[in-house]
């Protein structure tokens, strides 16, 4: 497909504000990931759609990223399906965990993720709610997520909330990660909360 102009206009604005989080992101003490962490995950095992949710999918940060294992571990200790993203080519394939502790693998990007021989989730018969951990390089307040370019997660939450009408897509941030606005087009998908290190927006 063509790029408009318009296209272009917006792939430039989402570069921009990329290059300006991925700095913000480096120059942030390391320890804040892991203390916005505990404020975040628990407000978000406060919120009704993370106590109705029988499944989860989460993710295994990677670094400069808000430290997404207390969530995993809550999972797990509720008693949810724990659902786990590896890359796979262009795509991200889920797979079903029974503990927070691993066995990972390190994949494509150095990331942490499930083994190949875990169990693929199938979408359609998980049982619901299904509650969705999304990571971002920025949101805002109008539940707009800037990601880092590659539209895994875009493409996944078009095709899981085809399927299914009992879905909650929750972003998982930093305070400082949440702008007045971010760049976003038609096909961004949009969340239904963000859960931050300092509030929560949406609810």
């Amino acid at each position: 497909m063509t790029e408009t102009k318009d296209d272009a206009g917006l792939f430039e604005r989402k570069r921009v504000s990329r290059a300006a989080f991925n700095a913000l992101m480096a120059a942030t003490d390391v320890e804040l990931f892991r203390s916005e962490a505990l404020a975040a995950t628990e407000r978000l095992c406060a919120l009704p759609a993370w106590r109705s949710a029988r499944t989860v999918f989460a993710y295994l940060s990677m670094p400069r990223e808000l430290v997404s294992d207390g969530v995993v571990g809550a999972a797990v200790a509720g008693r949810k399906v724990l659902v786990l993203p590896r890359t796979e080519g262009d795509e991200l394939s889920f797979r079903i965990c029974n503990s927070a502790e691993g066995p990972w693998e390190k994949g494509v990007f150095g990331i942490r993720e499930p083994l190949a021989t875990m169990q693929v989730a199938d979408f359609k018969v998980l049982p619901g709610p299904v509650l969705i951990l999304v990571p971002g390089l920025a949101f805002d307040s109008t539940l707009h997520r800037l990601g880092r370019g590659k539209g895994y997660y875009d493409r996944f939450l078009r095709s899981i909330r085809s399927m299914r009408t009992d879905v909650t897509a929750v972003g998982f941030a930093l305070g400082s990660q949440i702008a007045d606005q971010v760049p976003a087009g038609m096909h961004d998908e949009i969340l239904d909360l963000i859960v931050h290190g300092e509030g929560v927006v949406g609810a």
